[in-house]
């Protein structure tokens, strides 16, 4: 601790305000643009040579003999990136970290679409598709409904401090740096091992629909869930306001809901991550009428 200005340091903390900072954010999004941009050249060279006859089918999995399957590989890199991003916002806004995470899901639920695109263009008639042209028209309307949703959601968020103290406001935002770079380095060693896991099955021709999914989010969101946990913990350390502590763990509540919405179930996902962003939108109306000290809007 510094006497002079009774912050707390934490160790290696110039480190961590060097490796959060907005411009090295900009500098990682062209990287994973650039490795979006060779997943789906190499789909698309696998699908090409597998057609031609040049690589024998026993090389090449069913998946990556479909053009279309570059386009989930690309978004699927797109949307790592914003879960890191996502990452960037903690320190700085608890509530905009989770309106990412809304954002995540409406990313994932519009990928559903480019995994499925190939059956959804070989649609014949209603009678026989019926099931497709519904999962078509519930992807369209849900990602639109819910692109307003998080409109408002953001619109809506109070921006307080949660204490007025300098010094303790100082620390909550040190002790929110340290917890966001920890999740950081989680994201990118298990991003890694995922993406070595994947090459491995795709050289060993085992790789299947079992390697694809939601799993690597559902994963990174049951991490969120005990990260709101802590968040909650440090809330009630810095600040005691019920409405504070009860809108910190609403908040984690809506991710809970994210982490169940998950499914096979298309609809399923999509209806619980609607009511998730329902819920937290409530959540900060009443918030702003239950907690009389002044508040300023984004």
């Amino acid at each position: 601790m510094n006497p002079n200005s009774g912050h707390i340091r934490l160790p290696a903390g110039k480190w961590i305000d060097h490796i959060l900072r907005r411009e090295v954010l900009g500098r990682a999004r062209k990287g994973f643009v650039l490795l979006a941009l060779l997943g789906f050249g190499v789909s698309l060279v696998l699908a090409f040579l597998s057609r031609m006859g040049t690589l024998p089918d026993a090389y090449v999995p069913p998946l990556f003999r479909n053009y279309f399957f570059a386009f989930y590989v690309a978004f699927s890199v797109v949307l790592v990136w914003e879960v890191m991003a996502m990452i960037y916002t903690i320190p700085y806004s608890l509530a905009d970290s989770v309106g990412k995470q809304f954002e995540i899901m409406s990313l994932i639920i519009i990928r559903y679409l480019f995994e499925h695109i190939d059956n959804y263009l070989h649609i014949a008639d209603f009678q026989s598709n019926w099931k497709e042209i519904a999962q078509v028209f519930g992807i369209t309307a849900s990602t639109l409904v819910l692109y307003y949703l998080i409109k408002i959601f953001y619109d809506i968020q109070p921006h307080k401090s949660i204490t007025e103290d300098p010094t303790n406001r100082h620390n909550f935002v040190r002790i929110k740096k340290g917890f966001a770079f920890i999740l950081l380095i989680t994201l990118l060693t298990y991003a890694g091992f995922e993406m070595s896991q994947s090459v491995f099955h795709l050289l060993e021709g085992t790789f299947n629909d079992t390697h694809l999914g939601h799993v690597f989010f559902k994963n990174m969101f049951s991490i969120m869930i005990f990260f709101d946990i802590l968040m909650i913990l440090l809330t009630m350390w810095y600040g005691a306001r019920y409405s504070v502590v009860f809108r910190t763990s609403a908040l984690t509540v809506s991710t809970i809901l994210l982490r169940i919405a998950f499914s096979e179930d298309l609809f399923v996902m999509i209806g619980l991550t609607i009511l998730s962003i329902l819920f937290a939108i409530g959540v900060s109306w009443v918030y702003m009428r239950f907690d009389k000290e002044p508040v300023y809007k984004r």
